[in-house]
């Protein structure tokens, strides 16, 4: 999972199906999440910012017909702006 310098504006997303309930995490942070209901995307009230580098990012979902919740974690990588 990467976010370029010029991209800190971007958020993290979490792409689940038939998921009715998201937690995410960035650098062990709970972010408030939203739902994107047109395209199932779990989106998190958070910007992505240069301290988040190399922390990580933790996305668990689950619904009422399972038990078990699903979960992964991935390290954010946030490369610096390059100015030329």
């Amino acid at each position: 999972m990467a976010v370029r310098g010029e991209q800190l504006d971007a958020h993290v997303t979490c792409k689940a199906y038939d998921a009715t309930r998201a937690n995410i995490t960035v650098g062990g942070k709970k972010v408030q999440v939203h739902i994107n209901s047109t395209t199932g995307e779990f989106l998190p009230a958070y910007p992505v910012t240069e301290k988040d580098h190399m922390g990580v990012v933790m996305c668990s979902v689950g619904n009422d017909d399972v038990e078990t919740v699903q979960a992964t974690t991935k390290k954010l990588y946030v490369a610096g702006t390059v100015v030329i």
